[in-house]
Parts: C-alpha cells; sequence; structure tokens
C-alpha cells in the first residue's frame, strides 16, 4: 500500500474501467489528482477530496477478480488512519443502491447512511453514508 502519486493517473484509469461500466479517463485522473489524495495498492485504490476537517471519497474500487480478499478493507482502514491522524471530523461517500457489497463493508466500519440521492447513477440512486469521529477516538 502506498499513497497515489501525480503520475499513477494511467494506472487509475486501468484499474478504475475493470471496475466500473462508466470509467474515468486517465486524463480526467490528472485533473483529479491536482486535488485528491487516495491511496493505491494491488488490485484497487481510494481516492479522496478534503476540505477543512471533512473528507469524501470521490471514486473507490477494487479489480472483480481481486475482491472478497481484503483489499478494500485495507484502503478503507489506511482511510481511516489518515483521518484519525489529521483529527478529521466525518468521511463522506455515495454509494449505489444496489451494491449491498461496498454498503456492507461501509457499514462494517460505522458508515451510516444519510440521504438518497435519486437517479445519481443514472437509473439507480446513491446512498450518501457518513462516518463521524469522535473526539479523535483511537482507532
Amino acid at each position: 500500500m502506498r499513497t497515489i502519486q501525480n503520475e499513477d493517473a494511467a494506472i487509475l484509469a486501468s484499474i478504475h474501467y475493470q471496475s466500473f461500466e462508466d470509467s474515468w479517463s486517465s486524463s480526467y485522473f490528472q485533473q483529479l489528482l491536482k486535488t485528491c489524495f487516495g491511496f493505491i495498492n494491488d488490485g484497487g485504490f481510494i481516492l479522496c477530496r478534503q476540505a477543512c476537517e471533512e473528507i469524501e471519497i470521490i471514486t473507490f474500487c477494487v479489480i472483480p477478480n481481486m475482491r472478497n480478499k481484503g483489499i478494500g478493507r485495507s484502503l478503507l482502514h489506511q482511510l481511516e488512519l489518515y483521518a484519525y491522524e489529521n483529527k478529521i471530523s466525518s468521511i463522506f461517500l455515495e454509494v449505489q443502491s444496489d451494491n449491498s457489497t461496498a454498503q456492507h463493508l461501509y457499514k462494517s466500519f460505522n458508515y451510516i447512511p444519510v440521504a438518497i440521492r435519486k437517479n445519481y447513477y443514472g437509473t439507480h440512486d446513491a446512498i450518501v453514508m457518513k462516518r463521524a469521529f469522535y473526539n479523535n477516538e483511537s482507532m
């Protein structure tokens, strides 16, 4: 596991392409990396944006044949360590309403649903989830 670097745009695009139908290009990732940060490991990455004491997960993916091996869990754990070390108050994300696997992962990390965005993913709703940290609780 390591921090995402600017030169990782092509790798991120490749992983994203393998993970989502509506994938993002390398040039789009180059633009995102001007304002975003994240973590990458073999088979997946998590990309985020920070504003003051909040983090928004922009995209989070694991290559399909690498799923269910703890890669996503380790990436999310790394983000939460970063949040703890940087006194972040909360992390937000959107997850597709029919993605029960991802929702289960987030709930296991104490993310709670806070809103619905209708048709956010075309014909699918997004569930907005939040993980709040209280008094810089221990990890």
